[in-house]
C-alpha cells in the first residue's frame, strides 16, 4: 500500500481557503497572497517605475485546465501593478507556484508540480511557470455515514449517480463539492430539513493515484409543515399570499415548495422583498413553523413618452397603472396615445388566480380614432381570455372578443360587427425578459372571426412570429438578434374583409 495522505479540508483547497477566494478567482486590489507587508505599502506605481514583466504558464495542453491556472495567476492579473524591487516579483512567483498548485489539486492532479524560472536578459524581464500535472488521480470511493436520529442509511442514501458522481471518474473538487450540496437538497426535499455535514474526510493515495471521501451527515428528525404565519403585509390581502403557498399543513417538508414559494410572491411583483423562513428547530410534535417576512413594494406607476416619425408625424403616450387594485394583484393599466393620425384610449385588466391558482382572466378594451392613407376608422373593441401555463416555457390562452366599427375610404363609409375567438400559444426560452441574449420567442394566434358588414362574414386571421438571440464576441458584449413574422387571413376575398 502506497501512503495516504488525510485531510478534513477539501483536497488542494487549502491555500484558495487561506486567501478567501475560489480557485482562479483573482485578489482584491492590492492584496497580494505571501507577499507579506512590505510590497503590500511599497509606494504605487505613480511613484516608482517598478518591475516590468512578462510572464506565462507552460506544460499546460488542456485549454480548459490552462484557463483556470491563468485565472489564478497573480503574475498575470496584476501585470499592469508590477512590484517595485526583485524581491517584491519573486514574493509573486512563490505566490503563484502556491496557487497554481492548489488549483491542480482542485482538478484532481495531486502529484502536480510547479517550477519557475526567471530571463533577467530579457527585455521586461520573463517569468515562466513550469507545470509538470503528472496523473488525473480517480475517485476510487465516496461513503456517507448518517449520524443523530435520521433513518438508517438504506432509507435516505441516494445513489451515487444522482449526486453527480461514479466511481473511476477524476476527483475534482467542484464536483466533490457540489454533489455535497445535492445530499443536502436531496434531504431537505425529502423532509430533513436540519440536514447538515458534520464532517468531510479526504484521503489521497499516492501510490494507487486515487481518492476516498467520507461524509459524516445527520440528518436530524423527519418534519412535516406545521403552521405558517404572514408577517408585513399592509394593503395585499392576506389569503391571496396564502394562495401562493405550495403546500399544507402536515405535509411532509420539502424545501422545493419552500423555494417555489418564494419565487412566486417574487414574481407577483408586489414585494420589495419576501422571505420565507422556515424555523430552526423541530416541534416536539414533529411540526416545523414556517414565517413569511414580506415588504410591500409601490403598486402604482405613472409614464408618459413621446415620439416623432415620418410616417406617422408627433406622438405622445401616457399611462397610468395599479398591480394590486383590489387587494390580491389585479392589475389595470390605462393608456392614451394621441398621435397626428390616430388616437387611442386602452384599458387593459388581469386578474390573477381566476378560478384555479394557474389560471390568469385578462379584459382588454379599446376605443380608435384613425386617420391613414387608405381608410379612416372609428372603432370600439373588447376582448376576454383565460391564460395559463403550459409545460415549461409556454403561455396558451383562449377567449371571446367583439368589435365594432365604422370605416371610410374613398369608395363608401361601412360599419363592421365581428365577433371572435382568439387562440394564442406563446413560448419564450430566453435569458431575460427585457435584455435577452440568448434563447428564443414564439407567438402563436389563431382568431376566427364571424360578423356582418354589407353581408356576413367568416374568416380567420393566423399568425406566426418568433425572435432568436445569442450572444457573440468577446465578454458576450454583442447579441446577435433576428425576427421575423408571418401571417394570413383565410375565408373571404380582401374586398370584403374589414380595411382594418
Amino acid at each position: 500500500m502506497g501512503a495516504l495522505v488525510s485531510t478534513s479540508l477539501l483536497f488542494g483547497l487549502g491555500a484558495c481557503a487561506q486567501l478567501g477566494l475560489k480557485p482562479g478567482e483573482p485578489p482584491a486590489a492590492g492584496a497580494e497572497a505571501g507577499s507579506g507587508g512590505a510590497e503590500a505599502q511599497a509606494p504605487s506605481a505613480a511613484t516608482l517605475p517598478g518591475i516590468a514583466y512578462q510572464a506565462e504558464i507552460t506544460g499546460v495542453p488542456e485549454a480548459d485546465l490552462k484557463a483556470i491556472l491563468e485565472k489564478s495567476s497573480h503574475l498575470l492579473s496584476l501585470r499592469d501593478r508590477p512590484p517595485s524591487t526583485m524581491a517584491g516579483l519573486q514574493r509573486r512567483i512563490d505566490g503563484d507556484r502556491e496557487r497554481l498548485t492548489a488549483a491542480l489539486r482542485s482538478e484532481g492532479f495531486y502529484a502536480a508540480t510547479v517550477t519557475s524560472a526567471i530571463d533577467r536578459s530579457a527585455d521586461p524581464i520573463k517569468v515562466t511557470l513550469q507545470v509538470t500535472t503528472g496523473v488525473v488521480y480517480l475517485l476510487a470511493d465516496y461513503d456517507i455515514r448518517y449520524q443523530g436520529a435520521g433513518p438508517p442509511a438504506s432509507g435516505v442514501s441516494p445513489k451515487l449517480g444522482a449526486l453527480g458522481l461514479h466511481i473511476g471518474m477524476p476527483a475534482r473538487a467542484a464536483a466533490i463539492v457540489a454533489a455535497q450540496r445535492t445530499l443536502i437538497d436531496d434531504l431537505t426535499r425529502r423532509g430533513y430539513p436540519l440536514a447538515k455535514v458534520l464532517n468531510r474526510k479526504t484521503v489521497v493515495d499516492h501510490a494507487a493515484t486515487t481518492m476516498a471521501v467520507t461524509l459524516d451527515v445527520d440528518t436530524g428528525p423527519q418534519a412535516r409543515f406545521g403552521a405558517t404565519t404572514v408577517e408585513g403585509l399592509t394593503r395585499v390581502k392576506e389569503d391571496y399570499v396564502r394562495g401562493l403557498i405550495a403546500w399544507s399543513p402536515g405535509e411532509r417538508y420539502d424545501s422545493a415548495k419552500v423555494e417555489r414559494t418564494r419565487q412566486a410572491l417574487a414574481k407577483t411583483g408586489l414585494f420589495a422583498s419576501a422571505v420565507v423562513d422556515p424555523a430552526t428547530e423541530v416541534a416536539p410534535d414533529g411540526s416545523l413553523p414556517v414565517a413569511i417576512h414580506v415588504t410591500e413594494g409601490k403598486h402604482r406607476s405613472v409614464g408618459f413618452g413621446a415620439s416623432y416619425s415620418t410616417s406617422e408625424g408627433f406622438s405622445g403616450d401616457v399611462f397610468w397603472e395599479h398591480r394590486n387594485l383590489l387587494g390580491r394583484n389585479e392589475q389595470l393599466r390605462l393608456g392614451l396615445t394621441a398621435a397626428q393620425i390616430e388616437q387611442v384610449l386602452e384599458a387593459k385588466f388581469r386578474k390573477p388566480a381566476f378560478l384555479r391558482p394557474d389560471q390568469d382572466l385578462l379584459v382588454d378594451g379599446t376605443a380608435a380614432n384613425r386617420h391613414t392613407d387608405a381608410f379612416n376608422e372609428r372603432s370600439f373593441t373588447g376582448e376576454a381570455d383565460l391564460e395559463r401555463p403550459w409545460r415549461k416555457h409556454w403561455r396558451v390562452s383562449a377567449g371571446v372578443s367583439g368589435e365594432y366599427s365604422v370605416i371610410e375610404d374613398e369608395n363608401s363609409t361601412d360599419s363592421f360587427q365581428l365577433f371572435g375567438l382568439p387562440l394564442k400559444a406563446a413560448f419564450d426560452n430566453s435569458d431575460d425578459l427585457l435584455n435577452p441574449t440568448k434563447g428564443m420567442r414564439l407567438n402563436l394566434a389563431l382568431t376566427p372571426y364571424a360578423g356582418h358588414g354589407d353581408r356576413g362574414l367568416l374568416f380567420s386571421v393566423g399568425s406566426i412570429a418568433g425572435s432568436a438571440y445569442q450572444a457573440i464576441g468577446p465578454n458576450h458584449r454583442f447579441v446577435l438578434a433576428g425576427r421575423a413574422k408571418v401571417g394570413s387571413i383565410v375565408g373571404e376575398q380582401t374586398n370584403d374583409i374589414p380595411a382594418n
